[in-house]
C-alpha cells in the first residue's frame, strides 16, 4: 500500500527539499502535487522542480491540476476565465456562469497543453481531480447533445441529460487519460470521482487509460461517522479489482474541528485495513496556512503521521 498526501507547495527549491523531505519521513512514498494554472505563468519553479527534488529524496510525485477552470477540485481561481469568457459555461437562461466547461474544446486544449508541459518535468503521472457534472447549455454541450440524441438540449427529456451530462464526465477523463498515454505510457493515471457522483463510479473504472480509480469519503463534511469510509473503500476496491485497476482512497486532513482530529487516525486505519492499493490524504500539515486549515492542523497533521507510520510498520520493508 502507497501512502501519499497532497502538497500546495513552494516554487524555491530550498523550501521545496525540506517540505518533501518531511513528507517522506512522516511514512509518504508519494507527494500529490497541486498544479495551478498561475504556477504554469508565474511560479515556474514549483512546476519544473518538484519532481526532480521528489525524486532525489525518494518520493514518487504525481502532478494534481488543482482547480484548473474552476472545474477540477478546489482551488478555484482561473486566469483562463478571466482572459476567456467562450471558455465560461451557460445555464439555461443563457447566463455564464464562471466555470470552465469539459465539451469546450479549448478547456480541453489547454489542459492537454499544461499536461505535456508538466511531463518534461519528470512527474510520474497526473491526477484528475473530482471531475463532476455540469448543468451547462453552451453551444458545446448543445452541439453534442444534439449529435448523440437529435434533439435540443433546452428541451431534453430529463433521462436523457442525466445520461449526457454523466457521459460527458467519463468521455472527458478518458480522453485526458489517453492524451497522458500517448505522451509516455509509462505514465500514470488516477483520478477521485466524489460519493455523490457514485453512479459514475463503474463507468470510470471501466477507462482503459486509467491506472487508479478512487473517491474521497469525507465524513465530517458530510455529517457521517467515521466508520462510513469502509463501506466507500470496499466498493472502491471491489470495483477495481473487477476492472483490474487500483484503488486510491482520500482521507480528510484539513478544515478539521478542534477536538476532532482523532478521527483522522481512526479513518486512517479503518481504511488501511482493507487493503487499498494506495492511500492519500488532503493535505499536507493539515492545510496549515491556508483556506481549508484545520482549526489544529498540528493535531490534525501528527494524527495522520501516527497512523502513517504504523502503517508502514505493519508493512514493514515496502520501500
Amino acid at each position: 500500500m502507497r501512502l501519499g498526501v497532497a502538497y500546495y507547495g513552494s516554487y524555491l527549491p530550498w523550501h521545496l527539499e525540506r517540505d518533501l523531505r518531511d513528507i517522506y519521513d512522516s511514512g509518504c512514498d508519494d507527494v500529490l502535487v497541486t498544479l495551478q494554472e498561475n504556477d504554469f505563468k508565474v511560479f515556474r519553479g514549483k512546476v519544473q522542480l518538484t519532481a526532480k527534488i521528489a525524486h532525489k529524496i525518494g518520493l514518487k510525485a504525481v502532478a494534481n491540476f488543482w482547480g484548473y477552470a474552476c472545474m477540477l477540485g478546489g482551488g478555484r481561481v482561473s486566469k483562463l476565465l478571466t482572459d476567456n469568457v467562450e471558455a465560461w459555461q451557460v445555464n439555461k437562461e443563457g447566463k455564464r456562469v464562471g466555470v470552465g466547461c469539459m465539451n469546450n474544446p479549448y478547456v480541453y486544449n489547454t489542459l492537454v497543453e499544461m499536461i505535456r508541459d508538466a511531463a518534461s518535468y519528470e512527474y510520474d503521472g497526473f491526477f484528475i481531480d473530482e471531475p463532476t457534472r455540469a448543468e451547462c447549455f453552451c453551444r458545446y454541450c448543445q452541439e453534442k447533445f444534439r449529435s448523440e440524441y437529435g434533439g435540443s438540449i433546452l428541451k431534453a427529456d430529463p433521462n436523457d441529460l442525466s445520461k449526457f451530462r454523466a457521459r460527458s464526465v467519463t468521455e472527458f477523463l478518458g480522453s485526458v487519460c489517453r492524451e497522458v498515454k500517448e505522451i509516455d505510457a509509462k505514465l500514470e493515471t488516477s483520478t477521485c470521482i466524489m460519493p455523490i457522483d457514485r453512479d459514475l463510479w463503474e463507468e470510470a473504472v471501466k477507462i482503459g487509460s486509467l491506472d487508479y480509480f478512487g473517491t474521497d469519503p469525507y465524513w465530517l463534511l458530510s455529517n457521517q461517522p467515521v466508520s462510513s469510509v469502509v463501506e466507500s473503500t470496499r466498493r472502491v476496491i471491489d470495483l477495481c479489482r473487477r476492472y483490474k485497476k487500483k484503488s486510491l482512497m482520500w482521507i480528510l486532513c484539513w478544515k478539521i474541528p478542534k477536538g476532532k482530529e482523532h478521527e483522522i487516525y481512526k479513518a486512517t486505519t479503518l481504511c488501511a485495513k482493507e487493503g487499498p492499493d494506495a492511500l492519500y490524504a488532503w493535505s499536507y500539515r493539515g492545510g496549515l496556512g491556508t483556506y481549508e486549515e484545520s482549526d489544529d492542523p498540528d493535531e490534525a497533521w501528527a494524527n495522520l503521521i501516527k497512523a502513517y507510520r504504523e502503517i508502514k510498520e505493519h508493512n514493514s520493508g515496502s520501500r
